[in-house]
């Protein structure tokens, strides 16, 4: 159950605690909004309705039941008062006319609201009540202490409440019932509906950990595709922009693979990338599978027991591919079931590891499993030509299935558009942007700086103001466009009250990284510093790889030379 807000303040009357805390604990996917003030939907005649609803309940396949709570421990109706005095009015008449003003409003603003039916009850938690002949009310509009007490579970109670809801369509034969369930864009419109109306605020904190569990939540619908294709295709090439979940869908595909038994090569370009996969399938090996993740040259070579020196050399990363071969060959190591990669378009640009992959694989690319995630045509920073070359001979030769992934789940339309605007690219690689509940924090703002110190001070002046709209410090990441012993901060340095250091698992400090290391990660705020333009292709790449990195929101440091590359290339995007 989603409540919205996710807490009551301190004058919330004891029953609508109760119930309150009852519903938070239920297992359903329903919505309920408490403590709703509708007089902003009102438009004329506020003081013959009644202007608030204590819950409004959204249960996907019946419909909205709004809920009228009475505390008092003694409540009676005596045909003619009602008991104790203040209550003025009857609960279920104010419950009957919130509901139609309520529904009212709904049509004006969202009118195919209309199919959606709107229902209305009362609970008294605390006082037993008899149903008595001169009361304009049923039996179903009505959950008192006797029937309250009677619930073990919250799912007994939401249970009820849809029993109730199911009643009330019965007896009411002017509302008609759903055809079918409540889309969750359906949802999505009643909740942007409601969610102003709330009397209790959600705090900045609430709202930003909500749209990282509904990103969750949009992300599963579109693994299910390439789900579908692993267990059908046992060669897959999948093609994705940034943002389009390849390495959530990878972990998934890689932990179920080992739980079947089979023995997984799970690699990836990047150290930080390798770190965090590897710490999310480390569960995933059982008796009869395995899976070896984490950076391909690392891995691997920990893989078959060569030691990476200290400090190596440039020469002993060309050689190493060559060496993890022969030791596969010489010690007869067992080879991998499957082989998923995870930024493949930088492990299948390196004609080394083509053919290392070749050999590590049972039946190699000709008869082997594999699924190679990756964006083949924008962020490729090394070896286009030889990527390009190596693609085409594994399609030609090999045939493997094919698919690309269009939706973005990371980003919001304003930072992905921007990314795509920076990078020049003629098309978008998406076909649609699945986060559209926006933060309250600005998205995308740019900033000029003429001097290392000047933009530090503005560094730090934004990082204050994310840290005030509710983001903790390790949701911050300072992504240098420059290699990282080159950045204008350093690892040391304080910043907002904050030191800063390198990225790491489970961290809750603000991180400081370049574009090059944090390529294929992300972030909920990322600040891009050291930003010096020119129409250099490769540099064009690296703003779209570095502005989709932010999950949230992102700020732009431009150098003052670049403003004006900066602005032909937002021109350039407005006149496609």
């Amino acid at each position: 159950m989603r409540m919205i807000p996710q807490y009551f303040d301190d004058e919330t009357p004891p029953g609508e605690k109760d119930v309150f805390n009852l519903l938070s604990q239920a297992t359903s996917d329903w919505v309920t909004f408490h403590s709703v003030d509708i007089s902003p939907l009102i438009k004329q005649n506020y003081r013959s309705r009644r202007r608030e609803i204590d819950f409004i309940v959204i249960i996907p396949e019946i419909g909205i039941m709004c809920i009228e709570v009475k505390s008092h421990k003694k409540i009676t109706f005596d045909g003619v008062q009602w008991a104790p005095h203040s209550i003025k009015k009857s609960p279920f008449s104010q419950s009957s006319s919130a509901a139609a003003t309520f529904y009212k409003a709904l049509l004006q603003l969202w009118p195919e609201a209309k199919k959606i039916p709107v229902l209305h009850c009362c609970i008294f938690p605390n006082s037993y009540f008899h149903m008595g002949p001169n009361l304009h009310a049923q039996e179903h509009e009505l959950i008192d202490k006797g029937i309250y007490k009677s619930f073990k579970t919250s799912n007994d109670f939401t249970n009820y409440l849809k029993q109730m809801t199911m009643k009330g369509l019965e007896a009411n034969s002017p509302i008609r019932p759903l055809k079918k369930e409540l889309s969750k864009r359906e949802i999505l419109n009643l909740i942007k509906i409601c969610q102003p109306l709330s009397k209790v605020r959600q705090t900045k904190r609430e709202e930003i950990d909500y749209l990282e569990q509904e990103s969750s939540q949009l992300l599963k619908n579109q693994q299910k595709v390439v789900w579908e294709l692993a267990q059908l295709n046992p060669r897959i090439i999948v093609n994705g922009g940034a943002g389009t979940g390849k390495t959530l869908i990878a972990i998934l595909l890689a932990r179920h693979m080992a739980l079947s038994g089979m023995k997984v090569g799970f690699l990836c370009h990047n150290k930080l990338v390798g770190d965090w996969i590897q710490s999310q399938v480390e569960v995933s090996s059982t008796s009869g599978g395995k899976v070896v993740a984490g950076a391909i040259n690392s891995t691997l070579a920990r893989h078959v027991g060569i030691k990476i020196p200290s400090n190596p050399e440039h020469n002993f990363w060309e050689g190493l591919p060559t060496k993890i071969v022969n030791r596969f060959k010489e010690d007869e190591i067992e080879l991998f079931d499957i082989i998923i990669l995870d930024e493949a378009q930088d492990i299948l640009a390196n004609d080394h590891w083509v053919e290392a992959l070749n050999t590590f694989l049972v039946g190699g690319f000709q008869n082997g499993n594999y699924v190679f995630f990756g964006d083949y045509e924008n962020q490729t920073l090394f070896n286009q030509n030889n990527l390009e070359q190596n693609l085409e001979l594994i399609e030609l030769e090999y045939i493997p299935t094919k698919w690309n992934l269009t939706e973005n789940c990371r980003n919001y339309k304003e930072v992905g558009d921007a990314a795509i605007a920076l990078s020049g690219m003629q098309d978008s690689p998406y076909s649609n942007y699945m986060k559209t509940k926006l933060p309250s924090i600005s998205l995308y703002e740019i900033f000029e700086y003429n001097g290392t110190k000047s933009q530090v001070d503005q560094i730090e002046k934004a990082i204050k103001g994310v840290l005030k709209s509710g983001y903790k410090p390790s949701e911050i990441t300072l992504l240098s466009f420059s290699p990282i012993g080159k950045a204008s901060i350093k690892v040391g340095d304080r910043l907002a009250g904050s030191t800063i250091k390198r990225f790491s698992i489970g961290q809750e400090h603000i991180s400081l990284e370049s574009i090059y290391t944090f390529k294929g990660m992300e972030n909920r705020i990322i600040i891009f510093f050291d930003i010096t333009l020119s129409n250099n292709i490769q540099k064009r790449n690296l703003m779209y790889t570095g502005i989709s990195r932010a999950t949230d929101a992102i700020r732009l440091f431009v150098h003052q030379d670049s403003k004006e590359a900066l602005l032909s290339w937002l021109i350039d995007s407005y006149e496609k």
